[in-house]
């Protein structure tokens, strides 16, 4: 990053979250996605009681309906000019038609598809109904200049390929990429089976240096990043 983007970031100013507002989310209300798992709830809480009790604040839990719009602004997001993804599947020019998804996915579930499960899970979310610009507008007037802390997937490490079965639990990491705001992940330690625990901190644009202290403050707290092998 040049010289000039970097000062945008105020990497060097000091942190007081005595005057950061920040709010908190346990889910996304939505019976397309997952519910968060038990201990994934047990560990967010535990993160917003922390931030409550060193620095005399008050986090704010709060719903946000729009989010339930996430994966069609993660379909919105990805739209460039040119071809669409699923032509760019058949052919790099989109010169020879589109990658039909529902008859697509039948062939996967038998092993007959020469596609990965993630591309074609992509081509039905670019055929989504995209018209929700008025709602990711709105979302980024309620990210300004606060502090968020959301879960970072419902439950902890999938087996490989199982996210195939829950495609819309994408959307509690990619609504914030789709809306080009900055995040970070901070791991909280092991579950009751050694798998990581963590959460996901996301900020306004431009508030790096926020969600740096924010981290580095977890990891203190909490331990840092500790191998899915380690015993609790």
């Amino acid at each position: 990053m040049g010289a000039e983007s970097a000062k945008n970031l105020h990497l060097r100013d000091e942190v007081d979250f005595k005057k950061i507002h920040i709010y908190y989310m346990e889910g996304i209300h939505s019976a397309k996605m997952e519910t968060l798992s038990s201990e994934m709830r047990e560990a967010l809480l535990e993160v917003v009681s922390y931030f409550e009790k060193k620095f005399d604040l008050e986090a704010i839990r709060i719903d946000l309906p729009i989010a339930t719009m996430a994966i069609e602004m993660i379909a919105t997001s990805i739209k460039v000019e040119g071809p669409t993804l699923a032509q760019a599947l058949l052919s790099l020019h989109g010169d020879k038609g589109s990658l039909n998804w529902m008859t697509e996915l039948p062939k996967l579930l038998i092993g007959n598809s020469v596609h990965t499960p993630g591309a074609i899970l992509m081509t039905a979310f670019e055929s989504m109904d995209n018209k929700t610009e008025q709602e990711r507008t709105e979302l980024q007037i309620i990210s300004q200049a606060v502090l968020k802390l959301l879960f970072r997937w419902p439950r902890t490490a999938p087996y490989h390929n199982q996210p195939v079965f829950a495609p819309f639990d994408l959307a509690y990491t990619g609504l914030y990429n789709a809306l080009a705001l900055p995040a970070i992940t901070c791991p909280l330690g092991l579950d009751s089976e050694g798998l990581p625990l963590g959460v996901q901190i996301i900020g306004a644009r431009n508030s790096d240096r926020l969600l740096i202290a924010a981290a580095q403050q977890l990891s203190q707290a909490f331990g840092g990043w500790t191998p899915a092998w380690s015993s609790k």
